[in-house]
């Protein structure tokens, strides 16, 4: 009798977004754009986590798509999704397919956004994290990519 059992081990690369610089703006908004590096073919899933203080007045919103005109910066228009905090509520816009988990720890809040490979444009090279409201907000956005390093049969 044979019997094969498959093993697979995962790398993983994280980059966070610390929180934004103070804006200049009586509504607190402040934006970043971070390129996205992603080896499409060995990638597994890419993991987002947005945690902040969540009020009736603030938000985060991540938006993940292609910079086709090359600025540096996403536009609404070049956005693939769109997912974050929008004043008490948790959203996901762009792909039903994302899966979420929300978890409370008093007042700090956070949700993960998990895009599996078949939901993840391998043309997306760019993210964008934008912060309004007003009041602490104190945000941190985290993209890892999960990507399969090596599968082992044994027989």
């Amino acid at each position: 009798m044979l019997l094969a059992l498959p093993f697979a081990a995962f790398a993983a690369r994280t980059t966070a977004v610390l929180p934004l610089e103070a804006s200049g703006f009586a509504d607190m908004e402040a934006v970043t754009n971070i390129a996205l590096v992603v080896d499409h073919s060995r990638l597994d899933s890419m993991r987002f986590v947005v945690e902040l203080y969540g009020s009736a007045t603030n938000g985060v919103e991540v938006a993940v798509g292609v910079d086709s005109n090359q600025d540096g910066a996403l536009s609404q228009e070049e956005a693939g999704v769109f997912f974050g905090y929008d004043c008490g509520e948790w959203f996901l816009r762009g792909d039903d397919s994302a899966e979420a988990v929300c978890a409370v720890e008093g007042e700090r809040i956070s949700r993960e956004f998990v895009f599996r490979k078949r939901a993840f444009s391998p043309e997306w090279n760019i993210v964008r994290v934008t912060r309004r409201g007003s009041g602490d907000v104190a945000e941190c956005v985290s993209f890892t990519e999960e990507r399969e390093r090596f599968m082992l049969f044994v027989r």
